[in-house]
């Protein structure tokens, strides 16, 4: 299943002019995150995914520019990473207590 909407966020860096932003799954999770640098009221920003298995990897490069966000390039892989299938673990010393 697709979610067609997140949540967007950013805080203050470590330096003035940048941002640490990141983009919030519906539920909440961190799925990517970057760096925008701020000039003014202007600034370049790159937004990568995080390595989450079930996550299709993107990257977004944009700008700010007087209030607006403008993409100028978004790319993605067209598989998503693939999903860990965890198995259960037998008892210690590997025999069954049935």
């Amino acid at each position: 299943m697709f979610a067609t909407t997140a949540s967007v966020g950013a805080r203050r860096a470590k330096s003035r002019d940048e941002l640490d932003v990141f983009v919030a799954s519906l539920t909440g999770q961190v799925i990517a995150a970057g760096t925008a640098r701020l000039k003014g009221n202007e600034g370049g920003f790159e937004i990568a995914t995080l390595d989450i298995p079930g996550i299709v990897p993107f990257v977004i490069r944009g700008r700010y520019q007087n209030g607006r966000v403008m993409i100028d390039q978004a790319t993605s892989d067209t598989n998503a990473r693939p999903r860990i299938e965890l198995q259960p673990r037998s008892p210690r010393g590997g025999k069954s207590t049935e």
